[in-house]
């Protein structure tokens, strides 16, 4: 059997069958990484309807909430207060106060736990890879974040802007528009641009392209000196990030 599966923009199709389905899985589990919440809400996501329909199929009950900690919950019923008040507040609440927290912690997680056995129970096979599809990626996501703020603190090169996006920085000013508002009407213009007509935007992303590039050795290399090789490529650093499609080959072997 052969599968296609959809990623992007990208369609494939791959003969060995154990390969076939896990795409065809991932690519399914890959649209439901979507859902703003395991509780689906289609009505804002804005998908085709076969889609739709593919989400619904699966009818993911809402997950339980986990319950606030007992310094969580002391900072709840005090939010006027700043949040190194509320850490100092909190050191020196007596232990009565901190046990009443504590007893009702204890309680809120017990009910937690019951609700959260019953909610996996219910959940099909299918469900519940896309509830741990969805928990992976949030936790990716966060992880980007803060390597996101990191390489903002640590002044990393910003990429340069590719030759499209210089002729729409160069017709916003021009048109006195807001790029957002052209990227639609001028992509046909672009498209139906002839080649020598583009050459001078490429000229000017090949010419801050190289800049970037030496900037941002420059910026590995003093990273390295810091000790910080957790922000530097895996190609500086010589290492190869492993291929998924020749993972899924030596995992599944003909």
């Amino acid at each position: 059997m052969t599968y296609a599966y959809v990623i992007g923009a990208g369609a494939r199709e791959y003969n060995n069958d154990a390969i076939q389905q896990q795409l065809y899985v991932a690519a399914n589990i890959h649209l439901l990484a979507r859902i703003a919440s395991v509780n689906v809400q289609l009505s804002v996501m804005g998908l085709k309807q076969d889609t739709r329909e593919r989400l619904q199929q699966l009818k993911i009950p809402e997950k339980p909430k986990r319950p606030l900690s007992p310094y969580m919950k002391f900072i709840a019923e005090h939010r006027e207060s700043l949040s190194k008040k509320c850490a100092e507040e909190w050191k020196n609440v007596s232990k009565e106060v901190k046990s009443k927290y504590t007893e009702s912690y204890n309680l809120e997680r017990e009910a937690y736990e019951v609700k959260f056995l019953r909610f996996n129970e219910a959940l099909t096979p299918e469900q519940k890879e896309a509830v741990k599809y969805i928990e992976e990626e949030k936790k990716e996501d966060k992880k980007k974040r803060k390597l996101r703020k990191l390489y903002k603190e640590t002044n990393k090169p910003k990429r340069p802007m590719g030759p499209f996006m210089h002729y729409l920085v160069e017709q916003g000013k021009v048109r006195n528009k807001p790029i957002k508002d052209l990227m639609s009407e001028l992509s046909e213009t672009w498209s139906k641009m002839p080649e020598g007509e583009k050459q001078k935007y490429r000229n000017l992303f090949l010419k801050e392209k190289e800049k970037y590039e030496q900037a941002l050795v420059e910026w590995e290399s003093q990273m390295l000196k810091e000790g910080r090789d957790d922000l530097v490529r895996a190609k500086t650093l010589g290492e190869k990030r492993p291929s998924r499609i020749r993972q899924l080959k030596k995992d599944n072997p003909q």
